[in-house]
């Protein structure tokens, strides 16, 4: 049997050309140096830049499916051991299991720039890492995310860059029971989807509402919304995490 493996969404994406918008911004108190912001699997890919003043600049393209496909045709011709990649559906990456959504054209293809909120940013010429730096409301928030294993959340929101080659929408509520580190406590978990995709990249804000503390001080998500924008938040923050 074929195995297949679901790719993130920012997986695998080719050179940006003729591009028809770019995502631009300074991220502050930028000491580091110039270097690129890379995505990719097995493969880094260079998808954008940042000067040695913190400007950073990825183009959007407007072929962007186009790319994904190309690299993912090109990695499941390799020996994989038998696993092969596929796209994420717009249906598979906003889910809810055992309620329902309303979802509009959820069997097509969905990317994103980036992992989980985070852009990577090396040197490639000196093959050296530099660190990862977030679009957030707040530096706290970040660190929160960088660090997803200590289960120290904390209300905020991170905006991203998703990819449908049609419009859709993902609408409704997702209530769902989910338990502490510890197996003994447990809260409802709700989450929003209010998600109206047009044809091409739409910004989406990941916002994290309040949080559910265990006995032991841990802190999980317990009310999350996805929404689209029409722009970037004003009072957005470009938050950089040095790598250790």
């Amino acid at each position: 049997m074929k195995k297949t493996a679901l790719l993130l969404p920012l997986l695998l994406i080719g050179q940006f050309v003729l591009a028809q918008q770019d995502f631009t911004g300074t991220i502050p108190d930028w000491e580091v140096g110039s270097g690129d912001i890379i995505t990719g699997l097995m493969q880094p890919k260079v998808i954008g830049s940042v000067d040695d003043q913190g400007n950073f600049k990825i183009p959007l393209n407007p072929n962007f499916l186009d790319y994904v496909k190309k690299e993912l045709e090109e990695e499941n011709k390799k020996d994989n051991d038998g696993w092969t990649a596929s796209l994420m559906t717009v249906d598979k990456l906003f889910n809810c299991f055992g309620d329902s959504l309303m979802v509009e054209n959820g069997n097509q293809p969905i990317s994103r720039l980036s992992q989980m909120g985070a852009f990577m940013l090396v040197n490639m010429s000196e093959k050296k890492r530099l660190g990862y730096f977030f679009a957030v409301n707040s530096a706290e928030f970040a660190k929160s995310l960088m660090n997803i294993g200590t289960y120290a959340f904390t209300p905020g929101y991170y905006v991203d860059w998703y990819f449908v080659d049609r419009p859709g929408a993902v609408k409704g509520n997702c209530k769902q029971k989910a338990y502490a580190l510890n197996q003994e406590e447990f809260y409802e978990k709700n989450t929003t989807y209010n998600l109206e995709f047009k044809e091409g990249w739409n910004i989406v804000k990941y916002e994290i509402k309040k949080v559910f503390k265990d006995k032991e001080g841990k802190t999980y998500p317990q009310e999350i919304e996805y929404i689209t924008l029409p722009e970037i938040p004003k009072n957005i923050t470009y938050s950089f995490i040095k790598d250790d």
